[in-house]
């Protein structure tokens, strides 16, 4: 439990210096991390396609993510990375 509770709050940190979070109390963002879904993204793994309807807001805890443009063909485009603290899929929520 304790390790469980250690990495709660290791999340806890990261989303208090996301900006979208920067204005929650620490009880706020205690059970934003308790409501939240985490969910482990191998290297290379696809996690939104463009054009499909967005389903969640993705917040990156570390590590990196790419955005991908599907150009002519199978080649794609490197857009941008995206780091630690950063987000993505906030304008897809309705």
């Amino acid at each position: 439990m304790r390790g469980e509770r250690d990495n709660m709050s290791d999340i806890q940190e990261v989303l208090s210096g996301v900006s979208l979070f920067r204005e929650l109390s620490e009880r706020e963002l205690e059970e934003l991390v308790e409501q939240s879904n985490l969910r482990m993204v191998s290297p290379g793994e696809e996690v939104v396609r463009f054009g499909q309807p967005g389903r969640f807001l993705g917040i990156i805890l570390s590590g990196q993510v790419e955005i991908l443009q599907a150009g002519d063909g199978e080649e794609r485009q490197s857009l941008a990375t995206l780091e630690a603290g950063e987000f993505f899929g906030e304008m897809s929520l309705k």
